[in-house]
């Protein structure tokens, strides 16, 4: 299906090694979706790190997020709030596991799924965003967060990271839990790094320039004209 179709779409050109061993005969366009860059941006001092999404403890890198917390020293740790659906009873995991970790429970809370103004207040308001997946293709959900200027720290697993790293757009940190520990105990210059993020969506996620971009190798694959 890959090698007869007339190009295979991805986001990220870091996606196309796993194509070409599947499918060596594949063409490839390299696509990421664009955002619009809304007129509100983050002001903080909520006095917590948010996390919004599935609860998902393996893939999204929560168990990790708590080994990591439970390695920063008391007087040192942020304070996360979690929020999102359940997902194959993801949440009642998590919270097993930080129940075996008494010591976080006044850190972090697991919170229930938001929507609507909730969730865009819920963001705005926090002092930075945490997405510590273990692998993700294209979080469109972390470029509407990095478009209101919401200073953050990144998984590098993502294929995004390197251009995340080659705008300084967030905080990198390998999804393990000394680097999150790490990243989260040296999490500074927090408004100057969430200004990055959004200059970055702004040049580089924009919808023209998506748009522009795949119809120019559509053009040269032949697929339009």
């Amino acid at each position: 299906m890959l090698e007869r179709g007339a190009a295979v779409h991805l986001f990220f050109q870091s996606e196309a090694a796993s194509i070409s061993t599947l499918a060596p005969a594949a063409k490839i366009l390299v696509a990421p979706t664009g955002v619009e860059i809304p007129e509100e941006q983050w002001r903080g001092g909520g006095g917590y790190l948010a996390w919004v999404g599935r609860y998902d403890p393996t893939h999204k890198g929560l168990d990790v997020l708590l080994e990591a917390m439970s390695q920063i020293p008391p007087d040192r740790r942020p304070r996360i709030r979690l929020r999102g659906y359940d997902y194959r009873g993801g949440r009642a995991r998590l919270g097993r596991l930080l129940e075996r970790r008494p010591e976080l429970s006044e850190w972090i809370s697991i919170g229930g799924q938001i929507s609507g103004m909730e969730k865009r207040r819920f963001l705005l308001e926090a002092d930075g965003y945490i997405l510590p997946s273990r692998w993700e293709s294209h979080s469109v959900a972390l470029l509407e967060i990095l478009s209101l200027g919401i200073p953050s720290i990144v998984s590098d697993a993502l294929h995004i990271s390197p251009v995340l790293r080659r705008h300084d757009a967030a905080v990198l940190a390998t999804p393990d839990a000394p680097s999150l520990a790490a990243a989260l105990m040296t999490f500074e210059d927090a408004a100057d790094v969430g200004a990055r993020g959004r200059a970055m969506v702004a040049t580089e996620f924009t919808w023209k320039r998506a748009v522009d971009d795949l119809t120019t190798q559509l053009e040269t694959l032949g697929v339009v004209s």
